[in-house]
């Protein structure tokens, strides 16, 4: 539904592109942006944009040519940038009143934001502390495997899966792993070595072999989406804290960011507060009995 925000309307396609816009940057997939949620971010936005061109009526020339350049050392040279001009159906005088709006909406945040408290030492050490689970080293594996790519039909599987438990009989005979990797693996560079990695960068099926052996152990042969492999696990470093001294900057970076923005919402709850908020349900219940 279409919504009024102080006399300025927005439409039901600004609300459903900032569901998918919040949809994307959610660290959860899983977690679903609702429509109300979309219509409320997209009043918050729109009463900012209100509040900056009421408080920044005009801004110097130079910042918004600034803007422009940055905006073009996108593109190789003025041909592309005119082309992409012309693929978003857009004059450069539009591109221009974006990039107006956006520098003002900038100056306005930072102005709310002009005196934050500094994020010291002390500070960023406590909350370091007391949040030891987000500054961890991941724990981490080197691995390197024998593998034959198979799609997953059933015939084809079966006969890579064949071929390796041949490969993995030389093994327990005491052949080298590495020779044989170098002579039987479709992977065979390095004798199959996949370096060091972290839970989440390989496929769920080969994590669940290799995170679970010992240094040295050599597997079975085990089943993936790209096939059959046999794995070897050459080391093994635990999960650990990070150094403070380390993490320190990004401790107070995250802090000030915190600050930014419960200053920020307690802004926008002002605005709201004063705001003229109407939702136009009888505009689109009209529309559909039409």
């Amino acid at each position: 539904m279409p919504v009024l925000v102080n006399g300025e309307r927005l439409e039901d396609t600004v609300i459903e592109i900032t569901q998918r816009e919040l949809q994307v940057q959610r660290s959860d997939p899983k977690e679903k942006i609702t429509r109300d949620m979309a219509r409320k971010a997209a009043i918050e936005r729109e009463l900012i944009r209100q509040e900056a061109l009421n408080r920044f009526p005009t801004i110097p020339t130079s910042k918004v040519n600034e803007a422009l350049r940055e905006f073009k050392k996108q593109f190789k040279d003025d041909a592309q940038y005119q082309s992409e001009l012309q693929r978003m159906g857009i004059q450069e005088e539009s591109l221009l009143g974006d990039l107006r709006t956006r520098i003002k909406i900038d100056m306005l945040l930072d102005e709310v934001c002009s005196d934050l408290e500094e994020v010291d030492d002390d500070m960023a050490r406590v909350y370091f502390e007391a949040n030891q689970e987000a500054f961890m080293e991941p724990e981490r594996v080197r691995a390197s495997h024998i593998v034959k790519h198979a799609s997953e039909n059933v015939i084809e599987c079966h006969e890579a899966t064949a071929e390796l438990r041949k490969v993995r009989a030389m093994i327990d005979q005491g052949i080298s792993y590495d020779k044989l990797a170098q002579q039987y693996s479709d992977c065979p560079d390095r004798a199959g070595d996949l370096g060091y990695f972290a839970r989440g960068e390989m496929v769920p099926e080969f994590e669940a072999v290799v995170f679970n052996m010992k240094v040295g152990e050599i597997s079975d042969v085990f089943v993936t989406p790209f096939g059959a492999h046999i794995a070897k696990l050459t080391d093994h470093i635990p999960a650990k804290l990070r150094d403070f001294d380390t993490v320190k900057e990004q401790v107070k970076q995250r802090l000030y960011v915190q600050q930014e923005n419960n200053r920020i919402d307690q802004f926008v709850a002002t605005l709201m507060e004063k705001a003229e908020i109407e939702v136009l349900e009888a505009e689109e219940k009209a529309a559909a009995e039409a």
